[in-house]
């Protein structure tokens, strides 16, 4: 590190410290300093650390330092292309929708009712955006890809296993009204490892889940596959313990799509490690009880009726929305209210929460960048023969599938945590695609 950059690197924490004793807890204080601490891995051409250290670190930090390693990655990124002249880029299939959608979070934060409550979620949105760049054009090796998806898996092992152990201690969880015991009388807790929300972590399960199926239906080595297979098992125990019945019935259609499209002979296997589970765990009845109070207990009543005001929220304010972000609407809501014994932080519906937020554009938007993604892992199946390149790409598109379903009955655009890896995850997807098309010509990749 040169004279120069340790003297900007000074300058940047002492900025930091000015900033943290003005504004304590700052969100742009954190990732201020997270910055300076990346310009140090910049300036030592190693930007990959600061993809690595974002997209691990994001799943078990607090949703500030997540929101700070984000930015750092993504300005390390375009510090190191300035530095190296490097202004090229390859198309990943998803410019012009996420383009898009940029000038959309833009407009719908500065039309929103109150502009102020829509910058953090603009924030999130825009470094999330950036993660999906510096994902897509860092993994430029099948080498990087694999080491990459690796590295994620790890790191849902570890959440799951945290959550598992939070279950097995009957950790309290922050908010009792996740477990009805008018109807769940033996339900004592659900798991939310790090994610501090069950249905939050069964989100972050989904996308994970789907991964580490990837490489164990990529790997040649019975070793590996075994211990492949024991990580997918980990997070699928924990997913069960979450206790959230749209994430069960998300993972459950992720896993069918990745097997029908990747390896049949999956089904069977899953099948297999379902009943052995459901044989083994000593919550199995919990789990019954569970299923079967669908439509009865209090979390889907409370959902009809939060959908119903939704629909007259959208009524008026179709065509952009009431503004970016849960605040907008948790501050509208009082007006369209139904029950007044409740205050929603959201619609509990994916879909409706995006035209309540952003108008119908937004729901267009997002569901081109879902078809984008679709269709490239359609073209893969067909044209590429690499095993890890196909796997991951259709272990994203399984795991993109699984949130649409889950997205029926939650909103999973609302935390940081999810936001940032969804990114993340869509960019492995277009890194796959690039790297295919380099194989294809006979450039970088083959490594």
């Amino acid at each position: 590190m040169g004279d120069k950059a340790m003297w900007v690197f000074i300058a940047v924490i002492a900025l930091l410290g000015l900033v943290l004793g003005i504004f304590p807890g700052s969100y742009f204080a954190l990732a201020l300093g997270l910055a300076a601490a990346g310009f140090m891995v910049c300036s030592a051409g190693l930007p990959e650390v600061a993809l690595y250290a974002a997209a691990l670190g994001i799943p078990v930090l607090p949703n500030s330092l997540g929101l700070g390693l984000a930015v750092s990655a993504a300005l390390f990124w375009g510090l190191c292309r300035l530095r190296t002249g490097n202004y090229q880029f390859e198309p990943t299939g998803l410019g012009i929708p996420i383009a898009m959608l940029i000038v959309l979070l833009v407009v719908s934060t500065v039309s929103s009712i109150d502009p102020v409550k829509s910058l953090p979620d603009l924030a999130i949105s825009l470094a999330g955006i950036g993660l999906f760049f510096v994902t897509a054009y860092t993994i430029r090796t099948k080498t990087g890809l694999y080491r990459f998806v690796l590295a994620l898996t790890c790191v849902a092992a570890l959440v799951s296993l945290y959550g598992i152990f939070q279950f097995a201690m009957r950790v309290p969880p922050p908010e009792s009204g996740w477990v009805d015991a008018s109807h769940n009388p033996f339900l004592q807790t659900r798991a939310f490892s790090t994610f501090g929300n069950p249905n939050v972590l069964a989100n972050f399960l989904i996308l994970s889940a789907p991964l580490a199926l990837a490489l164990a239906s990529a790997s040649r080595h019975a070793i590996k596959k075994i211990l492949f297979f024991g990580v997918f098992g980990v997070l699928s125990v924990c997913m069960l313990l979450t206790f959230s019945r749209g994430g069960w019935l998300g993972l459950l259609v992720a896993l069918v799509l990745f097997s029908l499209t990747s390896n049949r002979k999956l089904l069977l296997l899953l099948l297999i490690i379902a009943a052995v589970s459901l044989a083994v765990l000593p919550q199995v009845d919990i789990l019954s009880t569970r299923l079967q109070n669908v439509g009865k207990d209090s979390s889907v009543s409370y959902r009809m009726v939060v959908w119903t005001e939704a629909l007259y929220i959208i009524k008026d304010f179709w065509p952009v929305g009431v503004g970016l972000g849960h605040r907008p609407f948790m501050q509208i809501y009082p007006a369209y209210m139904l029950d007044r014994n409740k205050k929603p932080f959201h619609t509990h519906n994916q879909y409706l929460q995006l035209v309540v937020e952003t108008g119908v554009l937004g729901l267009i938007i997002y569901g081109w960048i879902l078809f984008c993604n679709f269709r490239q892992s359609l073209y893969l199946l067909r044209e590429e023969k690499d095993r890890l390149i196909v796997s991951v790409s259709t272990a994203v598109s399984a795991s993109l599938a699984g949130l649409v379903v889950m997205g029926m009955t939650d909103n999973i655009l609302y935390r940081p945590k999810v936001i940032l890896i969804l990114w993340v995850v869509l960019g492995i997807a277009a890194a796959a695609g690039m790297l295919q098309r380099r194989q294809a010509q006979g450039g970088e990749g083959c490594a």
